[in-house]
This record gives structure tokens, sequence and C-alpha cells, in this order.
């Protein structure tokens, strides 16, 4: 077997696109730093990495299992969710390893940039959607699991108001993940379309003051399925 690293890395210049790589050495972070060329509008950041014990058969099963999302047969970016592939490393992860911004070498300036394109491109009205108040929502990975549009940016679940991220994280939560965020859009359905795919090519808004980022504490650990 080979014991290493796979890792999974995200750039908010190109959404819904992630790279899924592995390395035998602790190098990660230097990875991240080869791809931030002139020709890259913004840096791409580590969205999970973790070690473990087979580290090309792992990548081989995640190259296999999210194929016909591929970009380019010889290229390791994919158009998927990369919590899919996150909770696919986690079944057999022997540690989690995280980088620093000062290891990825991406500097204060950087991280308010993608920050503020995140919050940006996750935040957006139900309206400019065309998603109407009154309207249910449900959850992809379990359509028994529905949420109600209240407003433009809430919604109502177990009998809370709230984001549709917050919602999305709850559920995650309930499901036995142990992840600080997730995005919403990619979680809730609206008529059986993804709500990131219906904003695509929408306008983006600003964010409120609860902004939807839905950092909540750490729950229970992760679960022993993988998101369907």
């Amino acid at each position: 077997m080979s014991e290493g690293f796979v890792y999974i890395l995200t750039n908010e210049a190109m959404p819904g696109f992630v790279k899924i790589g592995l390395t035998q050495q602790d190098d990660v972070a230097d990875r991240v730093k080869q791809l931030d060329t002139t020709s890259v509008p913004m840096p791409f950041e580590v969205h999970f990495a973790a070690r473990v014990p087979d580290c090309r058969k792992l990548e081989r099963t995640l190259h296999f299992v999210f194929g016909e999302n591929r970009t380019r047969k010889n290229r390791e970016f994919f158009k998927i969710n990369p919590d899919l592939a996150k909770a696919i490393i986690e079944l057999v992860a022997i540690a989690p390893v995280e980088y620093s911004d000062e290891e990825q070498d991406i500097d204060a300036k950087e991280r308010a940039e993608i920050e503020q394109t995140r919050t940006r491109r996750e935040v957006r009205t139900f309206k400019s959607l065309n998603v109407p108040v009154g309207a249910q929502l449900t959850f992809t990975k379990d359509d028994a699991i529905t949420c109600t549009v209240v407003s433009d940016r809430k919604v109502l679940f177990e009998g809370q108001i709230m984001s549709a991220t917050a919602a999305a994280l709850a559920v995650v939560r309930q499901m036995g993940y142990d992840w600080k965020t997730v995005n919403g859009m990619e979680y809730w359905a609206y008529k059986g379309v993804k709500l990131s795919s219906l904003g695509e090519g929408q306008p983006d808004f600003e964010a409120d003051e609860e902004a939807d980022s839905a950092i909540m504490p750490s729950g229970p650990g992760p679960g022993s399925g993988v998101l369907p």
C-alpha cells in the first residue's frame, strides 16, 4: 500500500470545479502554490485533505466514481460538489490535515476577495432564482427531507426560520458528518433542480448580517456512510 495524502482543491474563480489529487509527501500546500499562476485570477485553496493508508488506490477510486464529471480525461478536475469527495475520503482517513492561509501562500487581501466572492455567490434571494415564497425545497440527498421558503432569504425547517445553508448544515450534521460549513445551494432543490443550477447565470446579491455562512459548533463525529 502507498500511504500518503489525498486532497481536494477549490478555486472561487471556478465555481463548481474541484481538483482531486494525491501526494506521498506532506506537501499539499506546495501543490496549491504551484497552481497559483498569473493565468488564475484567484488562488486555489485546500477544501479538505487527509492522510490515508493507500493514497493511490483512493485517488483511483475517486476518479472512477466521479469519472463522468471529469472535465477532461487527462486532467484531475471534476465538476462536483466537493463535499461528496470529502465524505468518501473521511471513510478511510487516518487523520485530516489542515493548512493555514500562510502555508497556502494566501495573503489577507486574497482571503478577503475569496470570502467576498464566495458570499456573493452563495447568498442569493429566492426571488432571483424564481423560487416563490411558500415553495417546498427537497434535500438533494433525501427527498423525504424538506423545508419551506418563507422569505427572500429564509426557509422554515423543523419549526425554525433560518437560511437554506444553515438548514442544509443541520441535516448534514444529523447524518453524522462533523462539518463546519456547507454550501446550501448544493443541497436543496426546487422541482428537482438544485438551487446552484438555478443560480447559474443569475445576478449575485449582498449577504445580510446573518450571512448564511452557517458556521456552527462542532457536532458528532463523521458518519459511517457516504452521502449518496
